[in-house]
């Protein structure tokens, strides 16, 4: 008996409903809240109706008597539809910020905290904010749908939150959470959908937090909301509870949770270019609710504190990597110093002055600033002169956005209005993007300052020491200037910048004021780790020999070697030029569905130039014209034999400076060549690879890798291939803002070996079962089906689990999992070297990758990301379309009749529109429904209707009337995007996804406009 109610205790106290009883007390005693009740939640209003009413009766009585005499008995009903109505209209966050008109008389659903001249009328409104919280809230009107959310928060009776809790000690973790949110969470359900009720979505354990503003089942994007530990990911040990506590402790309390709608939560609305096969470019708007992270509630937080407190004439260094979201944490920085009180209720700025070359970055404050305001004219941009810049400083504008050029002139103009406060928020990290930038910054030097800044070479120079300098000798013309508080954001600052805006520790070291370490930013999965496959030439000459001469790993020659001489150390061009352009071919372009990108790092315009006009000639020699195209990026002109007047980018490549950014942005462009341009600043999510052939170390070697750390969809890792320098001192360079050890070991080729005959002793996978698998996986979906496919993979797989689930030590089996997963590293790295012709590693690397992702896990954290599983599809379609694999053991063969999409049909077939979502579903995994027929039905009766077309596929061809559809197709599918948001991103942002549909879609079209004829 006793041991029955031990154990009962002992459930309770681990169960999840202890955990969500801890958090609902906490947010009680603490938190500014009390509890409410679920059945008071209407599913089919999406609100707490009578919660509503009554806090707009109780907080404002003289308008709800107006509203009453007009409206009557029906009051209530009128009021709940109307609120509905603009919630579904504008969104439920303005209404909660900006309130409501119905029939002239205003309301407000919730009431903030203003910046100044509290007073006890304000604080009397502020005090009648309702904020409860709801446990196990059942949010649907469907039928037979049974499901409750573990906790919801409500304001005033607008739920604008909802938490998912898990607990390890009952083996879950936010993991389950998110894929709860997944699977059965509709955002057809309002609670659920976007904009119209909820802000966020909280996904919670004891050790992490996940937040997402968007739940659209499995491309739900999900952001971590940790404090970060030890300079990585994750939490802190708290030695007093959980360690999550600090989201209902700190986050959720009623004073931070109004701070943050009022302040921080905005709608972003991203115009997103689409060129044409017209090559016009037309714009449409993707809308993205932004809730600061962690990282950036944190610092604005404690900037603005700090501030408050000791007043302007202050430095802070921000120290955030690249993924951090600077641009947000900028704008919100801005805001909250524009109109920042002290305690003796007297404004501490007079001006925000925000330096920065993002051309962006205007108007999202703009856009974001007047969902905080509803005010115009918040923000003054200058754009013109100096003059307009001195008339928006003289004129106490609230926030000045000016460019890095004039910042000589703000230091000089604030100085001399010594009576005035100003904060001056410097942003480096989009600095010097174009080259003209680094021109004009060196221009506007006096020659005094040039000659003390003669211990820099040309190429080290940069925005950091520019500003320095300029802070440095305005403080030396007039002294410490206590009017002017300088607030600086860089992802890697030099030591002396550190000496300047830094703190000093207790060891005298300066320390950036806050930390968002490049390690962290990798860990959380926001840029990529580009020294993971780093290689100087030295190495890659090593592999590829290795790689080209061991016959067990080159049985079928490549038909031309990407170490074709690389036993010459390639001192010259032409040499280069030939390692570039096929490695590139043959390993790179494959990559990201064919979309890769990389960039040639040069050391001087005129060597840009030239290697130009080298890979031009080379691909031209050798037919390669219709594969790849080469843009090059330099300032100015370049003189030589040529061209002895000179000769500027635009010349050579036929674009204008501003022009090429977007330019690279198409599929056809696949490498640029850059002196001293685009090696900062420069956002382009395909660049995969970097060719350098420039002495770098220190910051610019950090700068200029990490042009390829952005993430994309399919992007699962990046190269680089250096020619000049000595793989120590990248490490060297990176080791200060990695904020980890790096081990700078070479990778061995006979480990390959040495690894996979370790693995094949455990026994646990047999050759008869990877033979079995790859002949399935490396099929196209049209010779199976889907469905098929997927059992058969399954049931060459789970052998291999049953086998690994009978070692008997859990290190024995951690040491296998371990092995493999070191394998699947080293191959995918030596696969950048050369591409690999040994068709047994081959099928071996797709079956262990998918084996890991099914080998049992002590935690399901440790399961693999939707990101690799994305970057598996990816490969698989490559080898498909290579069509280069050995499906069997010993036999030499390549798969036949596949086409570029991996597509074989018998024959030409009139496919039905449920076919077509058929395929696209078997093809790329997605989950269109018979509902999203309506979107093509509509796009093909427009089209089959439309004169031109009917005349084109009457007279033509299919190969010529596909000319005349091209351009059609793609304006009707734009016209129509808002009625299918998911079908039209995947069309636009997926070129093998839309291309399918383009080619179905058109022989369908085609062939009714004949029929038509015919009958």
């Amino acid at each position: 008996m006793i041991g029955k109610k031990i154990n009962f205790t002992m459930n309770r106290i681990t169960s999840e409903n202890t955990f969500e009883t801890a958090i609902i007390q906490s947010l009680i005693d603490n938190g500014g809240y009390t509890q409410g009740n679920a059945p008071d939640y209407s599913p089919e209003l999406g609100l707490f109706k009578y919660e509503v009413l009554k806090f707009l009766q109780e907080s404002q009585p003289k308008n709800w008597k107006k509203i009453l005499a007009i409206h009557g008995d029906d009051v209530d009903n009128r009021i709940i539809q109307r609120i509905c109505k603009e919630m579904d209209l504008r969104g439920s966050l303005d209404v909660i910020r900006n309130g409501f008109v119905d029939y002239g008389v205003r309301f407000k659903l919730a009431f903030f905290k203003p910046e100044s001249g509290l007073n006890i009328e304000t604080q009397e409104l502020y005090d009648k904010n309702k904020l409860k919280v709801i446990r196990q809230v059942y949010y649907s009107s469907k039928k037979g749908n049974t499901n409750s959310v573990d906790l919801v928060i409500s304001l005033n009776g607008v739920p604008i939150a909802t938490i998912e809790l898990k607990n390890h000690f009952t083996g879950q973790s936010t993991e389950n959470a998110k894929k709860q949110y997944a699977t059965t969470r509709d955002n057809r359900e309002l609670l659920f959908a976007f904009k119209k009720r909820s802000l966020v979505h909280f996904a919670v354990d004891d050790e992490e937090v996940f937040m997402t503003t968007k739940i659209d089942g499995s491309k739900t994007f999900w952001l971590p909301f940790n404090k970060g530990f030890d300079k990585g990911k994750g939490n802190p040990p708290n030695p007093n509870g959980y360690k999550t506590e600090y989201l209902w402790n700190k986050i959720l309390v009623k004073d931070s949770w109004l701070d943050i709608i009022q302040r921080f939560i905005h709608l972003q609305i991203e115009e997103i270019d689409v060129k044409t096969h017209g090559h016009a470019y037309q714009q449409y708007k993707k809308e993205k609710m932004i809730f600061p992270r962690y990282h950036q509630l944190d610092v604005v937080r404690k900037m603005t504190a700090d501030a408050k407190e000791t007043g302007a004439g202050k430095n802070y260094l921000v120290q955030h990597s690249a993924g951090s979201g600077k641009s947000n944490s900028i704008a919100w920085l801005a805001y909250r110093l524009s109109s920042l009180h002290n305690m003796q209720d007297v404004r501490v700025f007079d001006s925000v002055i925000v330096v920065t070359d993002r051309r962006v970055l205007d108007q999202q404050l703009q856009n974001t600033i007047y969902q905080f305001e509803h005010k115009t004219g918040v923000v003054q941009k200058i754009d013109k002169d100096s003059t307009q810049l001195a008339y928006a400083i003289n004129s106490g504008s609230h926030i000045i956005i000016t460019t890095l050029q004039k910042f000589p002139f703000v230091l000089d103009k604030v100085g001399d209005l010594p009576d005035r406060k100003y904060a001056v928020i410097i942003d480096e990290a989009h600095s010097s993007q174009g080259g003209e930038a680094h021109k004009k910054m060196k221009e506007v030097l006096s020659v005094e300052t040039i000659h003390e800044s003669s211990q820099y070479e040309d190429n080290d120079y940069d925005t950091e020491d520019f500003i320095r300098e300029q802070i440095e000798k305005s403080a030396e013309a007039r002294g410490q200037q206590n009017n002017i508080s300088f607030f600086a954001f860089t992802a890697t600052p030099k030591y002396k910048t550190l000496a300047i805006f830094g703190e000093n520790d207790k060891d005298g070291k300066p320390q950036p004021f806050h930390l968002y370490s490049m390690r962290q930013a990798i860990e959380e999965n926001f840029i990529l780790d580009v020294l993971e496959n780093y290689t100087n030439y030295e190495l890659y000459f090593k592999l590829s020999k290795a790689i080209e001469e061991d016959p067990a790993l080159n049985k079928k020659k490549a038909a031309r070697a990407i170490g074709h001489f690389v036993n010459f150390h390639p001192h010259n061009l032409a040499q280069k030029t030939e390692i570039v352009i096929e490695h590139f071919r043959q390993v790179i372009a494959k990559k990201i569905g064919g979309r890769a990108k990389a960039m040639f790092v040069t050391s001087s315009r005129k060597l840009a130039k030239r290697y130009f006009e080298s890979f031009n000639q080379y691909i031209k020699e050798n037919s390669y014209t219709k594969e790849l195209k080469i843009l090059v990026a330099f300032s100015g002109s370049v003189i030589d034999d040529n061209y002895p007047d000179g000769v500027s980018e635009p010349q050579l490549t036929g674009y204008g400076e501003k022009e090429l950014p977007k330019v690279f942005n198409e599929n056809e462009y696949r490498i640029l060549i850059v002196a001293d341009k685009y090696q900062t600043g420069f956002d382009q999510p395909m660049l995969h690879t970097m060719y350098v052939d420039k002495k770098l170390s220190g910051v610019k070697a950090v700068q200029t890798l990490s042009r390829l750390n952005r993430t994309a969809p399919g992007k699962e890792d990046t190269f680089v291939l250096d020619f000049a320098n000595e793989r120590e001192t990248i490490f060297n360079s990176f080791q200060p803002y990695y904020e980890k050890t790096m081990v700078a070991e070479e990778p061995e080729i006979n480990h390959l070996f040495d690894l996979k005959g370790k693995l094949d002793e455990k026994q646990i996978f047999w050759q008869s079962e990877i033979d079995a698998f790859a002949n399935i996986y490396f099929r196209s979906v049209q010779t199976h089906g889907h469905a098929s496919q997927q059992a058969k993979l399954y049931s060459y797989i789970d052998p291999a689990i049953d086998r690994f689930k009978a070692i008997e030590t859990e290190d024995e089996k951690d040491e296998f999992k371990k092995s493999l997963r070191t394998w699947t590293n080293l191959y995918a790295f030596l696969a950048q070297i050369m591409p690999f012709t040994e068709p047994d590693f081959e099928k071996f690397y797709a079956y262990a990758k998918l084996l890991q992702t099914k080998l049992p896990k002590r935690e399901l954290s440790d399961s693999l990301q939707l990101t690799d599983e994305i970057a598996m599809e990816y490969y698989r379609l490559q080898k498909i379309k290579e069509g280069s694999i050995d499906l069997l053991k010993g036999e030499d063969g390549e798969l036949d009749g596949l086409s570029e999409a991996g597509i074989k049909r018998a024959k030409e077939e009139k496919a039905k529109l449920s076919e077509i979502i058929e395929v696209l579903n078997d093809r790329f995994g997605t989950e269109f429904e018979e509902a999203d027929k309506l979107f093509f039905e509509q796009i093909e009766t427009e089209l089959i209707q439309d004169d031109k077309l009917q005349t084109q596929a009457k007279a033509n061809k299919i190969d010529t009337f596909k000319y005349a559809f091209e351009d059609m197709f793609l304006n009707k599918i734009i016209e129509r995007m808002d009625q299918n948001q998911d079908i039209f991103d995947k069309i636009i942002e997926n070129k093998s996804f839309g291309s399918l549909v383009k080619e179905l879609m058109m022989k369908r079209v085609y062939d009714k406009i004949n029929e038509d004829v015919l009958t």
